[in-house]
């Protein structure tokens, strides 16, 4: 093993010490928040085949749903290995259901990553290089946004890099510990992920020609030992594949596994600069131009390295490569989909910075002695060293500021880099709705979800009950489909009307529940509050969004019986607690025909509202202004006569600027924001007030906002161009 002085030894453990700390900081952040929709919905599907499993005694996962009965061999999920599926099972059996416990292997795996990836490039080239691998895994923008995905890749990395430093310490060392240590990580590498099965077969693979079939050209001295390792690990390998393909077959999955393998490789045919070119921003906002072309140079160098320098464990670093090229490449319908797709790169890039390290330091030695400092090139001297150190970390602290970046982004979108402009829904509010209904549903029964509710893995979680997708139902009913779930934004007003007389809701904010086994009567009225967290709250439990409960509110109840043709009773003024009650206040004393009270109303509702924005539309449609609250926005609108046709006011964003100092370009996509009203908007009243609320999820950089109505016989805005710009400089993060 290189071997350094222990000045230099020490300066690196604290970078990686400091850097392990800020790594686990960032993993645990939100430990213990609520999920929503996103690719961080992953974790929750782990933790229902968790459950599952632990319920009915079955080994495989049945990760997208609670079950009711003893799963079916066609409901288990066969597509990919289950060893993460056996590690999250094992941390739900101890302790408990909770968001943090499905988290938690992630954060753990994680903070383990760090000092393993350490420890690699020390083993092969010096503690510099392997403290500046670590500092640059540590502030890459894909390592930071996923480093607490509770999915397959975190385990897949440190299981990887497992295999590689325990071989590699091996073979310097000849330990016997080290032996044991590379059969378990190729053991885990290979259950995790197939990237770890290809990782794998390269790394043994390289072994066996530099080891065996060139040992005289390698210098190996110690084959006998190495023969072993490859042919136990091998085994090894080969046996945990099989297995696990034959538990597949077993089950008769063997097909719908070959299928989705197929599936996933739809379009791989394409020629590759025209893949990645479609996914430039994504590449670009999760690794930055300047480490993908740190990451290409390397390659021929790191080639160099380990063929003519004769540097055969090297071969690690281009194994990780390939394990990464054929995940991203190979199945291009999946990494088309899954911006994380790319994750397995981080490591490759990492190791590939502290190669160029151990690359240059000879170059300054070189230099100090053709300066005639003969002092900077004595033996112990650590000047070549502390430069390699300083000039390594240059691309790190570059990049750093578009990592921290990339990490509030993916917080605020549950890991969806931009989605190629579809709009995206944070569904914090709807995890409250969820939660709030739980214990109303009972524990064997479960809800029934309208297509307005967009299902997404985190949902069965957070209810804890069975959920299914259906349509609309007719009929009173008591089973397992008691309960309808529908979110009355993205929902028809007339099926809501059919909805409303026929069953028991509760209006909770924008989402409705139906109870099918109660007798029919006026709608239940819940709202949604929002608060900003506090203190701790801001690190353990949301950082990025505000905190969601549901109280009751008699003023939401009556929007909904004046809405939906139910008896309504009027409530009692009152101090509104929020904007959405002081709207619904000013449709209240406007359907007494208190005309003073509504002024007072809109008046106050009005007070430090961007105005400016304005607008008349031809059928009488009024666009009041804009509240630009913290963390969210809301549109208002007064109505005129109710329109014949859903005619929605659409509402995106584009990027003006980039981010300051940044390496990453701007978004050149434009992406929809803006959500409906709670009422549709043919069922709104002439003269009463609506809002579209929508949160904030500002993408890097300057955005500008604009909209306009959609839809056959759209209004149009009188003395306005469209689309109407709504707002500018929204966000600069």
């Amino acid at each position: 093993m290189p071997q350094a002085s222990p000045r230099i030894e020490l300066l690196c453990r604290v970078i990686v010490g400091l850097c392990s700390l800020w790594f686990v900081g960032v993993a645990a952040w939100e430990i213990a928040g609520p999920f929503g929709a996103g690719h961080y919905a992953a974790g929750p599907s782990f933790a229902v085949a968790a459950e599952n499993s632990l319920r009915f005694y079955e080994p495989g996962p049945v990760p997208t749903h609670y079950l009711s009965a003893a799963p079916r061999n066609n409901e288990i999920y066969c597509h990919h290995p289950w060893g993460f599926y056996w590690v999250m099972t094992a941390f739900v059996g101890l302790l408990g259901h909770h968001d943090w416990v499905v988290r938690l292997p992630a954060v753990l795996l994680s903070g383990l990553t760090v000092p393993l990836l350490y420890g690699l490039g020390r083993a092969l080239w010096g503690p510099v290089s392997g403290a500046v691998a670590v500092v640059a895994f540590v502030t890459l923008p894909i390592a930071l946004a996923f480093c607490n995905l509770s999915n397959l890749e975190v385990p897949a990395i440190f299981g990887m890099l497992l295999l590689a430093w325990s071989c590699v310490r091996f073979l310097q060392s000849a330990l016997r510990r080290f032996w044991w240590l590379s059969l378990f990580a190729a053991v885990f590498a290979c259950g995790m992920d197939w990237p770890g099965l290809v990782f794998s077969a390269l790394w043994l693979g390289g072994l066996f020609l530099t080891q065996i079939g060139f040992a005289t050209y390698f210098r190996v001295s110690n084959a006998p030992a190495v023969r072993r390792l490859l042919l136990v690990g091998g085994l090894l390998v080969a046996l945990t594949v099989t297995i696990q393909i034959s538990w597949f077959a077993r089950l008769g999955q063997l097909g719908d596994f070959l299928r989705s393998g197929s599936a996933r490789t739809a379009g791989a045919e394409l020629p590759l600069a025209e893949v990645l070119e479609s996914r430039r921003y994504w590449i670009e906002l999760s690794f930055t131009w300047l480490a993908v072309l740190i990451g290409k140079l390397m390659l021929p160098v790191l080639l160099v390295r380990v063929v003519a320098l004769r540097r055969p464990l090297e071969w690690c670093v281009l194994a990780l490569l390939g394990a990464a090229s054929f995940h991203y490449v190979v199945f291009k319908n999946g990494a088309d989909v899954h911006v994380f797709w790319s994750h397995y790169f981080a490591p490759y890039y990492a190791l590939a910075l502290g190669a160029l390290v151990a690359t240059l330091q000879p170059f300054f030695e070189w230099l100090g002695q053709r300066a005639g400092a003969h002092w900077l090139a004595t033996r112990g001297s650590c000047w070549p060293q502390v430069a390699a150190l300083c000039v390594g970390l240059l691309p790190s602290l570059f990049i750093m500021g578009d990592g921290v970046s990339a990490l509030v982004y993916a917080r605020l979108t549950g890991g969806r880099f931009d989605q190629r402009g579809a709009l995206i829904h944070a569904d914090k509010d709807k995890v409250a709705f969820m939660e709030w209904l739980a214990p109303s549903v009972p524990v064997f029964s479960g809800a029934v979800l309208h297509p307005s509710m967009k299902p997404s893995f985190w949902m069965s979680w957070s209810l804890g009950r069975p959920l299914f997708a259906g349509p609309a139902p007719f009929v009173p009913s008591s089973g397992r489909d008691r309960f309808y779930l529908l979110d009355a934004r993205f929902a028809e007003g007339a099926e809501l009307k059919r909805l409303a007389a026929t069953f028991q809701a509760d209006v909770v904010g924008p989402y409705w529940a139906f109870d099918r086994a109660l007798p029919v009567g006026p709608p239940h009225g819940f709202a949604i509050r929002r608060r900003a967290p506090l203190g701790w709250e801001r690190y353990f439990i949301s950082g990025v969004h505000d905190l969601y409960a549901v109280e009751p509110s008699a003023l939401h109840a009556w929007e909904a019986q004046d809405h939906f043709a139910q008896p309504a009773g009027l409530p009692k003024t009152s101090s509104p607690k929020d904007a959405e009650e002081l709207r619904i206040l000013h449709n209240l004393a406007l359907s007494r025909g208190d005309a003073g009270a509504a002024a007072e109303r809109l008046a106050e509702l009005l007070r430090g509202a961007d105005l400016g924005v304005a607008t008349d539309y031809d059928d009488g449609t009024q666009l009041l202004a804009i509240l630009r609250e913290p963390r969210q926005f809301r549109i208002l609108f007064r109505a005129a006569r109710p329109p014949a046709h859903q005619q929605q006011f659409r509402v995106f964003s584009r990027v003006s600027r980039p981010k300051r100092w940044s390496l990453v370009p701007r978004d050149t996509q434009p992406r929809e924001v803006g959500l409906q009203s709670s009422i549709p908007r043919p069922l709104w009243k002439k003269g009463y007030v609506y809002s579209l609320a929508f949160e904030l999820l500002p993408r890097p950089g300057f955005e500008e906002l604009y909209g306009a109505f959609s839809g056959p016989y759209a209004p149009k805005a009188q003395n306005r161009a469209e689309p109407l710009v709504l707002a500018r400089g929204v966000g600069g993060g």
